[in-house]
């Protein structure tokens, strides 16, 4: 994860209530209840540009974590070090094994 940063917002009772529900019912932090949501949230909010902008600084293995389930991603496809990604909308991105991506 690197280097970690801690911010502070603001939530309404309901979302902290339900929260700690989530957490109690995953016998896990409160903490990691809002990372993971925190992160999902993210992932909808990503573009073909911000995917493709992502895939050029990690490794093949980082770059798989981060495609495994992401809403944007319809196939991912592993051949000789290169790595094809398939959009829902259509797109293609190719994470050559130099680490160049290309988007098309």
């Amino acid at each position: 994860m690197g280097d970690a940063l801690r911010k502070n917002f603001p939530v309404s009772p309901w979302e902290a209530q339900r929260v700690a529900e989530m957490a109690s019912a995953e016998k896990t932090s409160e903490a990691v209840v809002l990372h993971r949501l925190f992160s999902i949230g993210l992932a909808h909010c990503d573009t073909a540009e911000s995917l493709e902008q992502r895939l050029s600084t990690l490794t093949l293995r980082e770059a798989t974590e981060l495609l495994c389930d992401h809403p944007l991603v319809a196939e991912v496809d592993i051949k000789q070090g290169t790595l094809t990604v398939s959009l829902r909308s259509g797109e293609t991105l190719i994470r050559r094994k130099s680490g160049e991506v290309v988007h098309g």
